[in-house]
């Protein structure tokens, strides 16, 4: 198993599904909340990571366990970028990574991008869904007996021991 150090949003409002882009103000309207948080990434199937489809979906796209910390309501789009997050294991310091390393120009463009995708049609996004946007430090191995701490400064501390 491996933990990753992440922002998610908790979504204070619907959003329809739209094969349009949204725009930022858009996205930002349906925010009701940044939250820290860890993903704990694993298997439930033996044999491997599956390589796509439906064992991944089966698998819960390797989502095994989700630690939210306290909801943060006031905070600013255009500087989250920039925003460092230091993840400790065991008392070592492992990884410090921010929102700009994601593969979103914003941290807000997951929201966008899952409301464009296909697959949600005809469900969209909905007030109180969690979308997590993203490693912001990579993959850490984790072992029974570990504890990690992950520093998101201004918005607090998220703790998880292992057992």
């Amino acid at each position: 198993q491996a933990l990753e150090t992440e922002f998610t949003v908790r979504l204070e409002s619907d959003l329809p599904h739209s094969p349009d882009p949204y725009g930022k103000e858009e996205l930002e309207a349906v925010i009701g909340a940044l939250v820290p948080s860890f993903e704990v990434v694993g298997l439930r199937f033996e044999g491997g990571v599956p390589s796509a489809g439906y064992r991944t979906i089966a698998d819960g796209g390797l989502n095994v366990a989700t630690i939210l910390g306290p909801d943060v309501a006031d905070w600013d789009t255009e500087k989250i970028g920039a925003h460092a997050v230091h993840l400790n294991v065991n008392g070592t310091h492992v990884a410090t990574g921010k929102p700009a390393d994601l593969i979103w120009e914003q941290l807000i463009d997951a929201i966008g991008w899952l409301a464009k995708h296909p697959h949600l049609a005809e469900r969209g996004l909905r007030a109180g869904d969690l979308i997590m946007t993203g490693s912001m430090t990579g993959m850490t191995p984790i072992q029974p007996g570990d504890q990690a701490e992950a520093d998101f400064g201004a918005f607090g501390k998220i703790h998880v021991q292992f057992n």
